[in-house]
């Protein structure tokens, strides 16, 4: 795999001079156009305007010594990065010129710096020059047993018991410049303007210049975790690994030949880090896949077919260029596009012949493999669109094309049909199981059978069959995919995984078992997916599967690794390795590395904290602390998990210890915002996980300490705290005698206060009882009042005492005609008439009666502590008055009767539970009614007969009116008219 970043990610600038990974992880790169920061997403410049202490734009070497400290070599010479500032070196006399390279010192504690003036090197904060060392030099290295070597022009310093000695190249190259040092093998490398030289250990032996390398002007040296040496050049890339004798080039998908590259650096997981001069940064992973292109000979990079045939030669399909095979260190073209009936090679096949067929989209090609001799082809072969090939144990050739089924044998050829059961033309893939079975792959479903006929393959449960793309045999059962599911095939049993269910496959190609794993290739990359699972779904014990997918995530180039159909995808034993078409070239995976366990999670790393209109700098705090000033109480932490492979699929999870202990899960935010801390101290912890959820085992941490402002201070506190208390005792005195005087006072408010509630309240209540316009008593006050008075006569009457005046008479009252005047004169006017009709009322009842607004104009007479059959009299006092009274109005005066019903509590004496007061008041409204219906301006009273008391009284009333009562004998009806005491 590999990545590349230049100025459109962020750089300053497109040539990368220097390359170095931070011991907290993090990348440094220097350009020419300054110093840059990377995490994998964010590049931070750094430049001599904002940072005067740089010394320099153009950064030529940087170095991390122990203290975690990043040293600077630039045109101007030497600074050093610390405690997120910059600082630049001298050594008394000035700058040292152009600084070239550096190394850390044996103890760690600073750096040597070979620059345009010679040899330097730091000593606490102070510069010095080595004396005996002179010239300008261009490399420095210190080996592993401490050992100093400066390369200069033309020479090698090298520090021996306290002395310089001296090594010079040969005269005719003492002009050329030593660039890099390194020791491989147990000898010394020197890199230089004029080509690679090397000597013993002991720097003893005479130089020899290795003539290996095709480019003579080398920039950089590395031996990696591997024992692989690598060379940087300016017109390319080498590697010498154990087994080899000599470097070879090495071609990546950025870096070709005649690339000028610069610094090297092997980054913590083993990655390659190349700075360039034209491309950026390059980053080359270590990576189970191995990709052939162009560079391989695969001028075509768009692959549909990969066949291997018995001899162990791997034959390619292309899209546009035709056929290829594989060679030694790449491949090679074997027939151009002109050379067959299509450019297209949609699939191979060698027969028991030795022939070779070329299913192309336009027919079929036949070659003699030994010679690669295009033979005649016969002209009944289909010249569409051919798909797949299959030679069956026959030697039959069985052809699928996109006109149907076709078989070729000692030169007839046939075409399977609607009468032999392939109902389908458009035909995909074509493939013979261990027992001899034909299984053909269509648009509308799979087949099996031979010869004598083909039958379709169906679901058990009989669902409808979607476009199947390929078939293949694995361990005896038959697997198809098809558009948006898989199908296994077992003896009789058929099965159907949907991709709904967690499985790739849409254009889904070739599969294969590898273990105890179903490998597969698609549009979204390799899958590989436990057999177990498969097994378990068909149980029922799970909904979904859960494939790993080397697709776009982790292996970008693996994206689209499709093909064609049948022949899209091969597996080699032997080697292990898995061979894959894409439409960026061949995909070779070995099958070992792959299994390997998911990358590690990311390293969480603090970048900077944003408070109080500051921002602090975490990347080289001595501790990892800060204190932040009492205004700073909103924060913005920005903070980063380090994984150059996929840096945007990092997922964070934090918290902040004193404000919010739970874990909260920040997705792939990389900055964590709070607001209105309160003073004190907190530690913000985060953790950074990968794409295959697995997350970092210790957090990042940061301690903060947040100062209070001086009014949140104890001491302040405490001082509020005397004063006030003081204040208080000053004004407890005060208020003490104030107290005293105004409590009398207040008391005499609060009895008056009392009294003024007691009559408010008083007054709510009558309203609460009492009829706004009349000044009646209302309905409310009735029903409050009527228990205490039924629950009298009850008493007088069960214990046989006082029968005289104890009877409680009920008159409704209801004026005539009133809706007229209301409809002819207006509401005004009748509300003028039910106020003086009230005053009549009141006027010709005893006080110990009540007057209730019933309703409009109903109204409500309750004669208390009457004698039975005298209610008549009163209500005739209240008609005579009625009609007597002349009614002012604002519309003159009026003329008004009214019609009275009367009837008694209890209705019958014997009979106290036969009525209630309310169906008395019931029968009285009734009697009402009766003397509206005869005429008005009359009464009517209504008293039960001995008898009553044996129906259900009140659903008769209810039902049949006082009539029907009284013609029945339950009740007595006395008029206006009658004659006294009937």
């Amino acid at each position: 795999m590999e990545q590349r970043w230049e100025v459109t990610h962020g750089m300053p600038q497109i040539t990368g001079k220097a390359v170095l990974q931070a011991g907290n992880g993090v990348m440094w790169v220097g350009t020419q156009d300054g110093l840059t920061r990377f995490d994998g997403l964010e590049f931070e410049v750094f430049r001599t305007a904002e940072h005067p202490g740089l010394g320099h734009h153009h950064v030529n070497a940087l170095a991390e010594d122990g203290k975690e400290r990043l040293w600077i070599a630039h045109e101007a010479g030497l600074s050093v990065f610390e405690d997120g500032d910059f600082r630049l070196f001298d050594d008394g006399a000035g700058p040292t010129g152009p600084a070239r390279d550096l190394a850390v010192t044996a103890d760690g504690d600073g750096v040597w710096v070979a620059a345009e003036r010679g040899l330097f090197v730091t000593r606490g904060d102070v510069l010095e020059a080595v004396e005996d060392v002179d010239g300008a030099l261009f490399s420095v290295a210190v080996d592993g047993a401490g050992g100093l070597l400066a390369g200069g022009r033309g020479m090698l310093w090298r520090q021996e018991d306290g002395r310089w000695l001296q090594t010079v190249l040969p005269e005719d190259r003492a002009e050329h410049e030593l660039s890099s040092l390194v020791v491989y093998r147990d000898e010394w490398l020197l890199g230089t303007s004029d080509g690679l030289y090397r000597t013993g250990s002991d720097l003893n032996e005479p130089l020899r210049w290795l003539r290996t390398l095709d480019s003579r002007e080398i920039q950089d040296l590395l031996v990696d975790s591997r024992e692989s040496l690598w060379i940087s050049t300016v017109s390319g890339l080498y590697r010498q690994r154990l087994e080899d004798e000599v470097p070879l080039p090495v071609t990546t998908r950025h870096i070709g030949p005649g690339e000028w590259l610069h610094r090297f650096w092997q980054d913590e997981q083993g990655h390659f880090w190349i700075g360039t001069q034209a491309i950026g940064v390059v980053r080359l992973s270590t990576s189970p896949f191995r990709r052939f292109t162009a560079r391989d000979g695969l001028v075509d990079s768009a692959i549909w077919s990969i066949y291997e045939d018995s001899h162990g030669t791997v034959w390619v399909g292309t899209n546009d260029h035709g056929l290829f095979r594989e060679v030694e260190g790449g491949f090679e073209q074997v027939a151009g596009p002109d050379d067959l009936p299509h450019r297209m090679v949609m699939g191979l096949l060698v027969d028991e012949d030795d022939r070779l067929w070329v299913n192309t989209r336009g027919g079929v090609a036949w070659f003699d493999r030994s010679s690669l001799q295009r033979l005649d082809t016969p002209a009944d072969l289909p010249e569409r669109n051919v798909s797949g090939a299959i030679q069956d144990a026959d030697g039959r050739i069985w052809l699928a094309t996109f006109e149907g089924l076709f078989w070729w044998l000692d030169g007839e050829i046939g075409r399977v049909g609607e009468r032999q059961g392939i109902t389908q033309t458009r035909v995909r893939d074509v493939m013979e199981d261990s027992a001899g079975v034909i299984w053909v792959a269509t648009d509308t479903g799979l087949f099996r059978g031979g010869m004598d006929g083909f039958e379709s393959v169906r679901p058990d449960d009989d669902t409808a069959m979607p476009s199947v793309s390929s078939v293949q045999e694995i361990e005896g059962e038959i697997w198809a995919m098809m558009q948006g599911a898989w199908m296994r095939v077992t003896g009789d049993r058929v099965r159907l995984y949907p991709d709904g269910a967690g499985l790739s496959a849409t254009v889904a190609s070739f599969m294969t078992r590898i273990g105890d794993e179903i490998w597969a290739t698609s549009h979204e990359g390799i899958q590989r997916i436990p057999l177990e699972q498969f097994d378990e779904y068909d149980r029922g014990e799970r909904e979904r599967f859960e494939p790993h997918i080397y697709g776009a995530l982790d292996h970008p180039v693996v994206a689209q690794c499709n093909g064609g159909l049948g022949q899209a995808g091969h597996y080699q034993p032997d080697t292990g390795q898995f061979w894959c078409p894409s439409l960026e070239g061949i995909l070779k995976l070995d099958i070992a590395a792959a299994r390997d366990e998911p990358p590690p999670a990311p390293r969480p790393r603090l970048k900077r904290v944003r408070a109080g209109g500051q921002v602090f700098d975490l990347e080289f705090a001595r501790e990892a602390g800060l204190g932040l000033p009492p205004t700073a109480r909103d924060l913005e932490i920005d903070f980063a998990g380090l994984d150059y492979r996929w840096p945007e699929g990092v997922e964070y999870r934090l918290r902040l210890v004193g404000f919010d202990d739970e874990w909260a899960d920040a997705g792939q935010r990389r900055t964590a915002f709070y607001t209105n801390l309160p003073p004190g101290s907190y530690r913000f912890e985060v953790l950074a996980g990968n794409e295959h959820g697995v997350f970092s085992g210790e957090p990042a941490v940061l301690t903060l300490q947040l100062q209070p402002m001086m009014h949140e201070t104890l001491w302040f506190r405490s001082l509020v705290l005397a004063l006030l208390a003081l204040l208080l005792f000053l004004a407890w005195r005060y208020s003490v005698r104030h107290l005293r005087r105004r409590g009398r006072v207040l008391e005499e408010m609060v009895r008056d206060r009392t009294r003024q509630l007691d009559e408010m309240n008083r007054q709510l209540l009558e309203a609460s009882l009492t009829d706004p316009l009349t000044r009646l008593h209302n309905r409310r006050f009735l029903v409050e009042q009527m228990p205490h008075e039924t629950a009298r006569v009850d008493r007088a009457r069960a214990g046989g005492e006082g029968q005289v005046n104890e009877d409680i008479t009920f008159l409704m009252v209801d004026l005539d005609h009133f809706k007229r005047i209301n409809d002819q004169l207006g509401h005004t006017v009748g509300d003028q008439v039910l106020t003086r009709f009230a005053e009549i009322l009141k006027q010709q009842v005893r006080d110990s009666d009540y007057v209730v607004r019933w309703g409009g104009e109903e109204f409500l007479v309750v004669a208390r502590h009457s004698e039975r059959g005298l209610g008549t009299a009163c209500a005739e006092r209240i008609m005579e008055a009625v009609r007597a009274e002349p009614f002012e109005t604002d519309k003159g005066q009026l003329r008004v009767t009214c019609s009275i019903g009367l009837a008694v509590y209890p209705p019958l004496p014997t009979r106290l539970d036969l009525l209630n007061w309310e169906e008395v008041i019931e029968l009285a409204d009734g009697a009402g009614y009766r003397a509206k219906r005869e005429g008005r301006d009359r009464w009517v009273c209504v008293a039960l007969c001995p008898g009553a008391d044996t129906v259900d009284f009140m659903e008769r009333f209810r039902n049949e009116g006082l009539l029907a009562l009284a013609e029945s004998g339950l009740v007595r009806l006395v008029r206006e008219k009658d004659e006294p005491g009937q």
